[in-house]
């Protein structure tokens, strides 16, 4: 190798490295325009969505209400048609806890995304679990003891009682606690039940049944016992009575005497109690 070809080299090797930085350089610089260029054309349709009358609620739908109506969950959401759809999916959240809190009768409520232009409101209610009759007007009881204001006409039997004399507060929610662990078939058969409220036992509670029979017992021990109620009504063959479940399990035929003397205490009590409220 000739003194000229070796000083051509490192020439030759220094403009292969500008080249390969250039490539390096030109390559980056593609990149980030391509990237800027992404940036600005996302913004150009984000920003055209937004002014678009696309980025506006067209249609609020709401599933798993029976006893809700529609436009009450509608009115609390507080959703307008024309609201802008990302405000309503960043809230989400605070709209169905606005729900929740406005209507008794709804335990939870879930916002979803349908669509470009829709919105799904799922409910879940607070069952009905019994009827509270007052001054002669009926009243719808939750299943988390929270009693509704508004009246309803007269209870059908549906399987779910009538409440008399009943509060709202613990003592209501510890019956409802009870009769949720009551047996369906035995639940069937209740039809009312009265809070005796004696001063021997707060917790007193009478039972009607739909067959005739009468049930005493107390509400801390009241599920445990009446699911034995169909077992006791086979062993009495039949006759009509009353099952005294609050300490025990006994049978009084309403055509005993002691039947006779148990219905006098029960006035002689109620005369007793008129009397002190009237004092």
């Amino acid at each position: 190798m000739s003194e000229r070809d070796r000083k051509k080299e490192p020439a030759l090797a220094e403009n292969d490295t500008q080249a390969v930085t250039k490539r390096q350089v030109s390559g980056r610089l593609l990149r980030n325009w391509l990237l800027l260029a992404g940036l600005f054309t996302l913004a150009i349709i984000v920003s055209g969505y937004m002014i678009s009358p696309l980025s506006e609620v067209n249609e609020v739908s709401v599933d798993g209400n029976t006893e809700v109506y529609d436009q009450t969950v509608l009115e609390n959401s507080g959703i307008l048609s024309g609201d802008e759809m990302l405000d309503i999916f960043m809230n989400r959240g605070d709209i169905g806890q606005k729900i929740s809190a406005g209507i008794p009768q709804v335990a939870e409520a879930t916002l979803k995304v349908t669509g470009l232009q829709s919105v799904n409101i799922l409910i879940k209610e607070y069952e009905t679990e019994a009827f509270l009759l007052n001054e002669g007007e009926y009243y719808q009881v939750l299943e988390n003891g929270v009693i509704l204001d508004q009246v309803i006409p007269r209870a059908s039997s549906s399987g779910r009682p009538i409440l008399v004399n009943f509060e709202q507060g613990s003592t209501l929610e510890r019956m409802l606690e009870e009769f949720q662990d009551v047996d369906e078939r035995v639940k069937s058969l209740i039809s009312e039940v009265e809070h005796r409220n004696s001063e021997r036992n707060p917790m007193l509670i009478r039972i009607f049944m739909n067959d005739g029979n009468e049930v005493m017992a107390s509400i801390p021990t009241f599920a445990e016992r009446i699911n034995y109620y169909t077992q006791m009504r086979e062993a009495v063959d039949g006759q009509s009575g009353v099952f005294d479940l609050e300490a025990g399990a006994f049978f009084i035929p309403f055509d005993s005497e002691v039947n006779e003397e148990l219905d006098l205490l029960d006035e002689n009590e109620e005369l007793t109690e008129d009397e002190d409220a009237e004092e």
